[in-house]
């Protein structure tokens, strides 16, 4: 009995996970005694599954020796255990289920080192050619490479182990306490309560609103979601308009502006697609190389996060390259097509020129950009003090930037002040009755001799001199102290995005490194938890089992005395 017990909770226990009750196991028959053999032999050597449940009983029945023969199995009688194997007896299939199921681990450990570190036979006749000796050193220092190897990922494991044991035994601890803690409270509660008149109402009220609430939180939830539907379809609509007025534009415009149109899409495909894309391949290809130089030195994880990265971005690329190939395919010829069809020539010729003129300025704005590129730095990825001597470069120019950014908005201000007051004074010079002319007083005095009228001309000419200053006076008066606070507000703007941009990157950090812990600690939760549900179900098998070893304890001890009852009746 014990020993059925015994081999009933390997069964059920790690890592098997059965689910087999004592009667159950009791009932089998040897056929399924058997294939329960065969389950076990195939989980701890999976290469001779094939061969262990083949339909030849003898077969299986060899390979199951030989197996058993590979693992040491004593007390092996040729006739009696063969037939006893091949039948399925029980005399058979118990103890060696008993000796099997304990070693389990082991035999499986045992099958997946001797699968690498098992020598193969050569003949002697081969050893004497050199290449077979060479093949066999080799062989040898590989296996010796992995014992070591093997040697030190057990002894990791089982550092990782202990120090998952030990975290296991405090948060079971903690539990245990927590659990305590809540059922004196949960006491003290029905305690209290206990003298409450109409309890059962009150808590089916509570109860109640509970649901109440919780429907009232599901409406809501399912109101925000139908807003949120509601914006996006009332996104697409506006889309979907927009899209539709610019189609009635394009139907109700004339052919001339239509070609113009048409040159410039084309212009601009061509410009996308001789200029930009391959812009973005390039800083796609520089970012692959930065990627690949911090591959090389990464650990395992991070290489395989910043190559899947790269695979992504490799991805993206090949993407882009083929959507630049249907754009190439179909946006010129398709164009020219349909212009030819229509037989218009003047405007072909329109926007001929159009594309011709938006081509020179592309070729301009592209050999800028080269120029840019080459007067840029390239950037590679910074460590240490390179890194801190770039940052304080970098803060420095920032500086320097700033300071010559005001600087030039100070001198962009006075500009715009003294061409809006250029812009006053022509306007009243333009507007006087008498425009003051050069050689005009030599005209007067040409012409008048030295009269009256040169005294009028004279005065005229003062007064409105004089008025002409005065208005330019009581404009600066006016404008300069509107420009001395619209100095201070842009320097402050500046210094408010300065701030801005700083608490936004110590923001970003602090999110990212919040996430980061936030899902190492729900990943750790997670696995306490499914340890803690596994150790509960055991916990809860061996209550069962214990209450059943009990209730057969309490039948044995009636039985017990009935007969001794019944003896004494006798006497």
């Amino acid at each position: 009995m014990a020993d059925l017990q015994a081999i009933v909770s390997q069964l059920n226990a790690s890592p098997l996970f059965y689910t087999i009750s004592l009667l159950e196991f009791s009932q089998k028959s040897p056929q399924q005694l058997r294939q329960l053999l065969v389950r076990v032999l195939s989980y701890i050597s999976p290469s001779q599954k094939k061969c262990l449940e083949s339909d030849g009983l003898e077969a299986s029945t060899a390979c199951m020796i030989e197996l058993l023969r590979s693992y040491y199995f004593p007390n092996m009688d040729a006739i009696s255990f063969r037939q006893g194997l091949s039948s399925g007896s029980k005399d058979v299939i118990y103890p060696l289920l008993s000796w099997l199921l304990p070693q389990i681990l082991v035999f499986k450990k045992h099958v997946y080192l001797s699968h690498f570190l098992s020598e193969v036979e050569i003949p002697g006749e081969l050893l004497l050619d050199e290449d077979c000796n060479i093949l066999q050193a080799q062989c040898g220092a590989l296996r010796d490479h992995f014992k070591a190897n093997y040697c030190r990922l057990q002894s990791l494991q089982e550092a990782q182990t202990e120090k998952d044991v030990v975290s296991l035994r405090e948060n079971v601890h903690k539990l245990e306490a927590e659990k305590e803690h809540l059922s004196t409270k949960i006491s003290k509660l029905r305690a209290k309560l206990q003298h409450v008149a109409k309890l059962d109402q009150i808590l089916a009220l509570v109860e109640q609103h509970r649901v109440e609430k919780l429907d009232e939180t599901n409406l809501a939830n399912n109101v925000k979601e139908q807003k949120r539907a509601l914006a996006a379809e009332s996104g697409k609509h506006g889309k979907a308009l927009l899209k539709l007025e610019y189609m009635q534009a394009l139907v109700n415009t004339p052919p001339p502006l239509m070609s113009e149109r048409i040159a410039q899409e084309i212009s601009m495909l061509r410009y996308l697609a001789d200029t930009k894309l391959p812009k973005e391949l390039a800083d796609k290809q520089r970012h692959k190389d930065a990627l690949d130089k911090v591959l090389n030195a990464a650990n395992y994880g991070d290489d395989k996060i910043s190559r899947i990265q790269v695979l992504s971005t490799q991805a993206k690329l090949v993407s882009a390259n083929n959507e630049l190939k249907s754009l190439r395919k179909r946006s010129c010829p398709e164009k020219r097509n349909e212009l030819s069809s229509d037989g218009d020539s003047v405007q072909w010729q329109q926007s001929a020129l159009v594309a011709e003129r938006l081509k020179v300025a592309f070729d301009k704005l592209t050999a800028l950009t080269a120029r840019k590129e080459q007067l840029v730095v390239k950037g590679t990825v910074l460590r240490g003090e390179e890194l801190k001597q770039f940052v304080e470069s970098l803060r420095a120019k920032s500086i320097t930037y700033r300071t010559m950014k005001k600087e030039i908005d100070d001198m962009a201000t006075e500009f715009g002040v003294l061409r809006r007051t250029l812009q006053v004074l022509q306007h009243q010079a333009s507007s006087m009755p008498h425009p003051v002319v050069p050689g005009m007083l030599e005209d007067v005095l040409e012409s008048s001799g030295g009269d009256e009228e040169l005294d009028k001309a004279i005065g005229t000419l003062t007064s409105l001199l004089a008025e002409v200053n005065e208005s330019l006076r009581e404009n600066k008066e006016k404008v300069a102290p509107r420009v001395k606070l619209l100095q201070s507000l842009r320097k402050t703007k500046q210094d408010l995005e300065i701030v801005h941009a700083e608490k936004k990157r110590h923001h970003l950090e602090v999110s990212s490194l919040y996430e980061r812990k936030l899902s190492r600690l729900q990943n750790e939760v997670e696995s306490v938890q499914r340890e803690f549900a596994r150790e509960n179900k055991l916990y809860q098998d061996k209550c069962a089992e214990l209450e059943a070893v009990e209730s057969s304890l309490e039948e044995g001890k009636r039985q017990l005395s009935f007969l001794l009852n019944s003896s004494r009746f006798n006497l």
